[in-house]
């Protein structure tokens, strides 16, 4: 990726008016541009009370690398958590055997690990969770389609708990299958989905 150079530092940011250069604009969005190069929209749900939300279209395997994009996606339960959750077989079915998954997360710097669970655990499962507080943040599914016996994920969130601290979620994990995944659920595990967007894109 060849490296776009800032304006020189000569150059103000802001105006005498105040408002920012044309210059530093104009900057700023050619590393916006950049940075979504190759980024391709599947699909965008915004959600109401749902029960999960569900990528049963567009996994291909000329593509590499997935992305799911939360925003202010509301819980409506307490004591819940957001899962995830692989399909190989077009999303008839998905795996919830007890060791079909294995993550690990920190929650502002407190590690949790399991090598053997029902789900990917996105999010921890507390009393001071997120019911009432908004989930946004990224979920990168790294090569669906190999022949390995794990599919790599890695998902970086944050939203504000009942006691109105800020929880900053850092995870990675995989899938334990060899067979390629071909759909993914996201799934409150008590409870329905109240609100937000979740959005399924492509990177290449």
């Amino acid at each position: 990726m060849a490296t776009i150079q800032p304006p020189p530092v000569s150059t103000p940011i802001l105006l005498d008016t105040g408002v920012m250069s044309l210059t530093w604009i104009a900057w700023f969005q050619s590393i916006h541009l950049k940075l979504n190069q190759g980024k391709a929209l599947i699909t965008m749900a915004d959600l109401d009370m749902a029960s999960s939300q569900d990528f049963e279209a567009g996994i291909s395997t000329s593509i590499d690398v997935y992305e799911i994009e939360l925003t202010n996606v509301l819980l409506s339960s307490l004591n819940s958590s957001l899962l995830l959750r692989a399909s190989i077989d077009g999303g008839d079915n998905y795996l919830e055997a007890s060791n079909a998954y294995g993550w690990s997360r920190q929650d502002n710097g407190s590690t949790s690990y399991t090598n053997s669970y029902h789900s990917l655990m996105l999010t921890p499962q507390t009393s001071n969770n997120q019911k009432n507080y908004e989930i946004s943040g990224v979920i990168r599914l790294v090569d669906l389609s190999n022949d390995l016996s794990y599919k790599m994920v890695q998902w970086s969130l944050s939203y504000f708990d009942s006691s109105d601290t800020f929880q900053v979620v850092e995870g990675c994990g995989h899938i334990k299958t060899a067979l390629p995944v071909n759909a993914i659920r996201i799934v409150p595990s008590a409870g329905s989905i109240s609100s937000g967007t979740i959005a399924f894109h492509s990177l290449d």
